[in-house]
């Protein structure tokens, strides 16, 4: 994981239980820089993180949620302002901020950082972790025909610039959070 984060100083992993473990950072930074970078995977899993804080016990977290980037193509030019893209976001899942820069409604998409619940099926295909053609939720094994999806593989999007300066994200209040 330190290569992964590209952590230069020490970063200690321990096994709590299994599937459980802790990262303990000696530079606030690092730690910084990997929960500002999520969504972050493991041997094609997600890795849920949760910074622990103060008097919390590891083993009592409950990890159901991580934070995703999630762009937004095609969107007409009218409706490329923040709060539409804001009220988007709020959508999907637990808005976090929007990606915002000089040009930003310029450009050919438009992202938004939203907490989803990975215990939850994604609308289209399934569960994180695994593609529609291996998907068997919801399926009879006596269909023989695919399901008739909107979309295919090629909506895939790149990757997230990763280098993106955190004053580029526009946070909204934490005040709108209450489920923790």
């Amino acid at each position: 994981m330190a290569s992964l984060w590209a952590v230069k100083k020490d970063l200690q992993i321990s096994e709590l239980a299994k599937n459980l473990f802790m990262f303990k950072f000696t530079d606030e930074r690092y730690k910084k820089k990997v929960l500002d970078g999520e969504l972050w995977n493991f041997d094609r899993h997600v890795l849920v993180l949760h910074p622990v804080e103060g008097s919390e016990q590891p083993s009592e977290i409950e990890l159901f949620q991580t934070p995703f980037w999630i762009q937004i193509h095609d969107l007409p030019f009218q409706y490329r302002d923040p709060k539409i893209t804001m009220m988007i976001g709020k959508k999907l899942g637990f808005l976090m901020g929007v990606y915002e820069e000089e040009g930003w409604d310029m450009e050919t998409f438009l992202q938004v950082r939203v907490l989803i619940d990975v215990g939850q099926p994604l609308r289209r295909c399934g569960w994180l972790g695994h593609t529609m053609k291996d998907c068997t939720y919801g399926s009879d094994d006596d269909k023989e025909e695919e399901p008739q999806l909107r979309y295919n593989e090629e909506i895939r999007a790149p990757p997230f610039r990763r280098n993106c300066p955190c004053q580029k994200l526009r946070l909204s209040p934490v005040t709108e959070r209450k489920d923790l």
